[in-house]
């Protein structure tokens, strides 16, 4: 898609140097939020005590390597890759996300998400009242038609507990395939955009085209968290509603992160040339209006 990217082994090169672990991607039109406060990455290599107390939580888990231990108070977001085989290459590493309370010694490591590739992004809110949450994507496989999801990690008001939004074994938020049918027969649109309201919202729209004469088929889906409940909800948009989310989508009004791609496909196209002849048209010639100035002259344009 041409976007940069950040990945885990990016990320800890940063931490060991003592830079910013979640600085801002580079190109992107609209930055994410600060950090949920007491937000803190963990250095693997001096903070041992911390290390060793999430070691002993995961007894039991299998994995290969711990990749990445962040904290807010007693609770830590864990980071852990799992590679098959020594020979193996670094892609084909799955990294599982648990939730790791560090002065429950009774409590076990709660499973938040497992996947490829995982990739920090940024923090943003998806509640408007919220704490901020970490963005985060990651694929289901590799050396396959890969599919990639959109989460978030969270700390759960009630429980203080990390929490991941949208988890794959309710549906997911996937949002691109790499093959999603046959080459120049389907059209994929998606990005992550922010309201008036501060709040995110992940819109997806894959067009499948029929036949000459036969009209496509449409899958138009919004990925967000329910204001009243501050529970993630996914839901099709169809009626009424999906024209402007489609014309908001291939615009990407109020990108950020650099999540979304597809603006430049034929069925995007079609729709924001539509859009444009709908808009209401303005006479180029402008009435000019004289105002009493507050300091000195005025000069209407």
């Amino acid at each position: 898609m041409g976007r940069s990217r950040r990945t885990l082994a990016g990320l800890r090169c940063m931490a060991v140097l003592g830079l910013g672990m979640l600085a801002i991607l580079g190109g992107s039109k609209r930055a994410g939020a600060q950090a949920i406060e007491g937000f803190a990455w963990t250095n693997l290599h001096e903070e041992t005590d911390r290390v060793a107390a999430v070691t002993k939580a995961l007894d039991g888990e299998k994995y290969t390597a711990l990749r990445e231990i962040a904290v807010v108070g007693d609770e830590a977001l864990v980071i852990t890759a799992t590679r098959p085989n020594p020979a193996a290459r670094p892609d084909q590493d799955r990294y599982t996300a648990y939730s790791v309370g560090l002065k429950d010694d009774s409590g076990k490591p709660v499973q938040l998400m497992t996947g490829m590739n995982l990739r920090f992004r940024d923090w943003l809110r998806f509640v408007r009242d919220g704490n901020t949450e970490l963005v985060a994507t990651y694929d289901d496989c590799s050396d396959c038609r890969t599919t990639t999801f959109l989460t978030s990690f969270y700390l759960d008001p009630k429980t203080k507990k990390w929490r991941a939004r949208w988890p794959r074994e309710v549906a997911g938020a996937p949002f691109f395939s790499s093959t999603p049918g046959n080459s120049g027969e389907t059209d994929q649109a998606y990005a992550l955009m922010v309201g008036e309201d501060g709040r995110a919202v992940l819109a997806t729209w894959s067009h499948f085209q029929q036949k000459r004469g036969v009209k496509g088929e449409d899958y138009l889906f919004e990925y967000d968290v329910d204001p009243a409940t501050g529970l993630e909800r996914s839901r099709p948009v169809v009626g009424t509603e999906a024209g402007p989310l489609k014309t908001r989508l291939c615009r990407a009004e109020g990108e950020v992160l650099e999540i979304a791609a597809g603006q430049d496909t034929a069925s995007c196209a079609q729709i924001v040339r539509a859009a444009a002849r709908r808009a209401p048209r303005h006479s180029a010639r402008r009435r000019r209006v004289f105002t009493r100035p507050l300091v000195g002259e005025s000069r209407p344009r």
